[in-house]
């Protein structure tokens, strides 16, 4: 495990250096070291996962990162979760930039299962909310409306006072977002 520790913690810069020529192994790799046992390498993997994301982000790599996004965010340790929810904006900048919207559909799985993203502490909530906000206008409109306002709406209603606070642009955010007035 210490050896996979410190492989993960390397994986941005050698990502960047291997980019061209050995993108989708490097992927592979990511999408292989991001289901791993041990949950300190998943951990440090989160923490760089949108550095990597964006350097390897290519239509023939894009599959091997959604599932190690979605793999990530959906972890059993609040930590690894966390750390991939503290750069969530820019991760889905990355990998909606290769592909059209068909990309968002792919994560769907993620923002159907936002629940287990806002449990936990109260830091974590904000944070969602936080990056929620800056992510609505990459979110497609049906699951803004079905999975991302359900739980602001909740997590303004149950929460701590700067989790409400964080959760109220991030509604206003989400509603400007979808197209359809009436909806």
């Amino acid at each position: 495990p210490i050896v996979r520790r410190y492989c993960t913690f390397n994986i941005p810069g050698v990502s960047k250096s291997l980019a061209s020529k050995y993108g989708a192994e490097m992927a592979s790799i990511v999408e292989f070291l991001s289901r791993d046992t041990d949950s300190e390498t998943r951990w440090n993997l989160a923490a760089g996962i949108h550095e990597t994301a964006s350097i390897l982000a290519t239509r023939t790599t894009i599959d091997n990162l959604f599932k190690s996004v979605s793999t990530l965010l959906q972890d059993e340790n609040p930590l690894v979760r966390m750390n991939t929810l503290e750069h969530f904006y820019p991760l889905l900048q990355s990998l909606t930039r290769e592909s059209e919207s068909g990309s968002m559909r792919k994560l769907a799985p993620v923002f159907q299962n936002l629940t287990l993203l806002s449990e936990g502490n109260w830091r974590t909530q904000e944070l969602l909310a936080k990056q929620l906000e800056k992510a609505a206008s990459l979110v497609l409109a049906d699951t803004l409306r079905s999975n991302v306002l359900p739980l602001l709406y909740q997590m303004s209603e149950e929460s701590t006072y700067l989790v409400r606070k964080a959760t109220m642009p991030a509604i206003a955010k989400a509603l400007w977002c979808i197209p359809v007035p009436q909806e």
